[in-house]
């Protein structure tokens, strides 16, 4: 899902993420394609990763994904 300000959040959840395989958590993974950099949300704070780098944030729960949501809407 791609927001307008250009930031897109992935959710997975299955045998290979780092999930309960959907039972009540999701992997989840931010970046700006045309930036070309990834985000990590640490502590109530966006975070830069380095060019090429990449990480997602496992095991996260509605809640954290609705909160996640919310924060890059307005990033």
């Amino acid at each position: 899902m791609t927001f307008s300000n250009g930031y897109t959040i992935s959710l997975i959840f299955g045998d290979s993420s780092k999930s309960d395989q959907g039972e009540s958590t999701a992997e989840v993974a931010i970046w700006h394609s045309a930036k070309g950099h990834w985000l990590i949300y640490k502590e109530g704070a966006w975070e830069e990763l380095p060019l090429f780098s990449t990480e997602v944030l496992g095991y996260q729960t509605p809640d954290q994904v609705a909160e996640l949501i919310q924060a890059l809407k307005n990033f």
